[in-house]
C-alpha cells in the first residue's frame, strides 16, 4: 500500500481515480490546482504523483519542473495525466521531467500497472529517507490518524490562501505602478512636444531675427556707399575749386592792371593837351582814381583770402563727415551685434527654462 498525491481539477476525473486508487488499496490525498499540489508534495511527500498537466494557478508541466528541480523532491516519481494525444505532448511531459505519460479518459488497467511499476523501481536509498522523513515528522498519512492529516491540509489552505493574498497585493502594486509609469511616461511626452515646439518657434525666431540683421546691414552698407560717394563727390568739388579763387584774383589784377595801364595813358594825353595848370589837377583825379584801383585790389585780396579759408573750412567738415560716419558705421554694427546676441541669448534662455 502506497500513498499517492493526486493533482487534478476536473472533478469526474477525480472521482474516477479515487475509485481506482482505493479498489487497488491505495492512500491518496487530492489538490485542486498546481500551487495546492506542489505545497503538498513538500509536506507530505507522497511515494509518486499522479500529475494532470493543464491545471490553474501553476501549470502540471511547470509544477513538475520545480519538484524535479529540488534536491527533497526530485526522486518522486511523476506520471503525466493529460488529454492531449499527439506524440509531441509525449515528448513536451517527458522534456519537464514526468516519469511516465497517459492520455485522459483514463484506462484504469494500464494507469495502475503504470503506477505499480513506477513505485517499484525507485531508488531503495529514496525509499529508505522517505520512510525516515515520515517517521520523523510522525505522518500518519491514512495509516491511523487522519486528523492530523486534515489539520495539516488545511494549515496549507491557510498558507496557500496567505500567499494567494499577498501575490494579489504584488499584482495591484505593480498595476498601480505601471499605470504611474504610463502617465509619466504621458507627461513627459506631452513636455517633449512642448519643447520641440518652443525649439521651433526659437528657429523662426531666429531666422526672423537673422533676416532683420541682414536688412540692417544691407541698410548700413547702403548709406557707407552713399557716404563714399558723397565724399568723393565734396573731393572732387574741393579740388575743382581749389584753384578758383587765386584764378579769379589773378584775372581781376590783369584786369585791373590793364584798366590802370590804359587810364595812365588817358591822363597822360590830356594832361599833354591841357597844360601845366590842368595837369595838376588832372594828376590829382589820377591818383584818386589810381587809390581807388589799389582798394579795389586789396578787397579782392582779402575776399581771395576768405575763399580760401571757406575753402579749407569745407575741406575739415568733409573729413569730419568721414569720420564720424565711419564711427557711425562701427557703433551700428556693434549694436546690430550685440542686439542680435542678446535677444538669442534670452530666447535660448527662455527656451531652456
Amino acid at each position: 500500500m502506497s500513498f499517492i498525491l493526486v493533482v487534478e481539477d476536473n472533478p469526474a476525473n477525480v472521482a474516477l481515480i479515487s475509485e481506482v486508487l482505493e479498489d487497488e488499496g491505495h492512500d491518496f490525498v487530492v489538490a485542486r490546482n498546481g500551487a495546492e499540489g506542489l505545497a503538498y508534495a513538500f509536506d507530505l511527500m507522497p511515494d509518486m504523483i499522479l500529475m494532470d498537466v493543464s491545471l490553474p494557478l501553476i501549470s502540471g508541466l511547470d509544477a513538475t519542473s520545480i519538484l524535479k528541480g529540488e534536491a527533497k523532491t526530485r526522486d518522486i516519481p511523476i506520471m503525466a495525466l493529460t488529454a492531449h494525444a499527439m506524440a509531441g505532448d509525449k515528448d513536451e511531459c517527458l522534456r519537464a521531467g514526468c516519469d511516465e505519460y497517459e492520455t485522459k479518459p483514463i484506462t484504469p488497467g494500464r494507469v495502475m500497472n503504470k503506477v505499480k511499476l513506477l513505485i517499484d523501481n525507485r531508488d531503495p536509498a529514496f525509499v529508505e529517507q522517505l520512510e525516515r522523513t515520515r517517521r520523523h515528522n510522525g505522518m500518519a498519512v491514512r495509516y491511523g490518524d487522519d486528523d492530523a492529516l486534515h489539520d495539516l491540509v488545511e494549515e496549507l489552505r491557510e498558507e496557500l490562501a496567505q500567499a494567494r493574498t499577498q501575490l494579489e497585493a504584488k499584482v495591484s502594486e505593480v498595476s498601480s505602478f505601471e499605470s504611474h509609469l504610463q502617465e509619466e511616461q504621458r507627461v513627459q511626452q506631452d513636455a517633449r512636444h512642448a519643447l520641440e515646439a518652443q525649439v521651433a518657434q526659437l528657429s523662426e525666431e531666429k531666422a526672423e531675427l537673422q533676416q532683420e540683421v541682414e536688412s540692417q546691414f544691407a541698410e548700413l552698407q547702403s548709406a557707407r556707399d552713399q557716404a563714399r560717394k558723397a565724399a568723393t563727390l565734396l573731393a572732387k568739388r574741393s579740388s575743382e575749386g581749389s584753384g578758383a579763387p587765386e584764378e579769379a584774383l589773378a584775372a581781376l589784377k590783369r584786369a585791373h592792371a590793364a584798366e590802370l595801364q590804359a587810364l595812365a595813358d588817358e591822363h597822360g594825353r590830356a594832361l599833354a593837351r591841357a597844360g601845366s595848370a590842368g595837369g595838376s589837377a588832372g594828376f590829382d583825379a589820377l591818383m584818386r582814381r589810381v587809390e581807388e584801383l589799389e582798394r579795389r585790389d586789396q578787397s579782392s585780396t582779402s575776399n581771395a583770402a576768405v575763399l580760401q579759408a571757406e575753402l579749407r573750412r569745407a575741406r575739415q567738415t568733409a573729413s569730419a563727415a568721414q569720420r564720424a560716419l565711419r564711427t557711425l558705421q562701427t557703433s551700428l554694427r556693434s549694436a546690430v551685434d550685440a542686439s542680435f546676441n542678446d535677444a538669442l541669448n534670452a530666447n535660448v534662455e527662455a527656451h531652456v527654462k
